[in-house]
């Protein structure tokens, strides 16, 4: 969803840091990660400035949070994996699964119970 007059906090994780001294993705770590990231977006949205009292308004409101991972190629090519193969494909699949809003997820649930549930989005269907 775009919404304009709006900010997007942004935040990737370096998929490398996750590798461990055998090789493979600590997966665990990188969910803890995921969640550790999620959840310091969202402090950020009550503790930013923003540029215009509309752009502050509507970030409170949706709470816009963007969260990416960098050196997908980098932990491909630390597997042997070529970019454009379906190892390498199904490999780089396991990244978005991992955090396919999990984070995002248990974040919102555990803001709902301390807090209160994202206002507009508990207004729309």
């Amino acid at each position: 969803m775009f919404l304009n007059d709006s900010a997007c906090n942004l935040a990737s994780i370096n998929l490398m840091k996750f590798v461990k001294d055998d090789g493979e993705f600590d997966v665990v770590s990188y969910k803890a990660a995921i969640r550790t990231l999620i959840t310091a977006q969202e402090i950020i949205v009550d503790n930013a400035s923003y540029p215009s009292e509309m752009i502050g308004k509507n970030s409170h409101a949706y709470r816009p949070l963007g969260l990416g991972y960098a050196n997908l190629g980098a932990l491909l090519m630390s597997r042997g994996l070529p970019y454009d193969s379906d190892a390498g494909r199904d490999y780089a699949g396991g990244a978005d699964r991992a955090d396919d809003r999990r984070g995002l997820r248990a974040v919102g649930a555990h803001r709902a119970r301390s807090r209160r549930p994202v206002r507009r989005l508990r207004e729309e269907p």
